[in-house]
This record gives structure tokens, C-alpha cells and sequence, in this order.
């Protein structure tokens, strides 16, 4: 009896858990900058698998005093026996093509800045393999933003060495960007 009711009970709350609305946005206080922060958290946007080596790429949002964005890509390559991904550059250009609706194609070219790398190791089941990150960040308005989030298909191309990183944002990346910019921009903070 005390299992089957214990076992609905982790049914229901595993149902549940699927159905938090939750926001990615977090907002709070920065005691170094001197100001309140408000951010979209990690998300992923690539995540790559071969032979030797794996590589995920996660985008975040910031927004800054002056009303610009800081986005940060994050690149996590897990190296196996040998590497077959490369890392983010250190002038690293992130580019946007996005499709409108009736079928016409723009690009926003952005130049990354302020590479750092660093390296260490994950635990992944039931080995430990070496682990390098590359955090990048470029800055990009809230209009260019505005049109990531308005674009009817939107793929991107970042350079990576001889291994750009690739591939094509979805609606719950751009679902993310529209909170981030719904919380974060109108926030008193910034009057821009």
C-alpha cells in the first residue's frame, strides 16, 4: 500500500515538474558593478557529438547600463581519445542569417571580444576526460535583438577554427530572448 502511494506521488510531481513556466530570466544585484543585473540564463543553442570528442555551445544575455546587450557564448569541448572540435577564436565572428517570412534573407555580422579559456575536466559516466571552455562575448543592440526574435528562421555561424560552430536557433530560443527583453528592458534601470 505505502508503495503504490509513494509511486503516484513521484508520478504526479515528475507530471508536474514538466509543466513549470518557470522564467529564465533572473534579475538581482551586483555588488562589484553597483547595480542590479538582469540576465537570461544559459541556453543552449548546438550541442555536437563525433567519434573522439563532444561540444556544446550555450548563449546568455545581459543587459548593461547603457541599453546595450552583453551575450556570452560558451563552448564546452569534452575530448575523449583525441579532439575533433575546435574552440571558440579570440577575434571569433558570430554571424545571424534570418529568413522573413517572404523569403528574403539579412545577416547581422558581430565581432567577439574578450575570449577567455579555460581548462579542466568533467566527470562523465564512467570516466573523467579532459574538458575545455571558451567564454566569448560580443555586444549587440536591442533592435538587432528585436529582429533575431522577428525572423521567420534564423541559423547561425560561429567561428571556431577549422570547426565553425553551426546550426539554427528555435522558437524556445526565441521565446527566451522575448522574456529576457520583456523583463530586463523595461526594468527602471535602464531608460533607453
Amino acid at each position: 500500500m505505502g508503495y503504490k502511494k509513494y509511486s503516484y506521488l513521484i508520478a504526479t510531481s515528475i507530471v508536474l515538474s514538466g509543466c513549470q513556466t518557470a522564467s529564465n530570466v533572473v534579475q538581482n544585484y551586483d555588488e562589484f558593478q553597483k547595480r542590479k543585473v538582469c540576465k537570461l540564463q544559459p541556453k543552449s543553442i548546438r550541442y555536437e557529438f563525433g567519434m573522439a570528442s563532444l561540444r556544446n555551445t550555450d548563449i546568455s544575455l545581459e543587459l548593461q547600463s547603457d541599453g546595450m546587450i552583453k551575450a556570452i557564448l560558451d563552448t564546452k569541448v569534452i575530448v575523449k581519445i583525441m579532439a575533433t572540435y575546435d574552440n571558440l577564436n579570440s577575434k571569433s565572428k558570430i554571424k545571424f542569417i534570418m529568413t522573413s517570412p517572404d523569403n528574403r534573407a539579412e545577416e547581422l555580422i558581430f565581432q567577439g571580444h574578450d575570449l577567455s579559456i579555460t581548462h579542466g575536466s568533467e566527470y562523465i559516466h564512467p570516466f573523467t576526460y579532459p574538458t575545455t571552455n571558451s567564454l566569448l562575448i560580443f555586444n549587440l543592440s536591442q533592435a538587432e535583438l528585436r529582429k533575431i526574435i522577428n525572423a521567420q528562421e534564423v541559423e547561425f555561424f560561429i567561428e571556431a577554427g577549422k570547426e565553425p560552430i553551426t546550426g539554427s536557433l528555435k522558437e524556445s530560443h526565441k521565446e527566451g530572448f522575448k522574456d529576457f527583453l520583456k523583463t530586463c528592458a523595461s526594468s527602471s534601470e535602464v531608460k533607453k
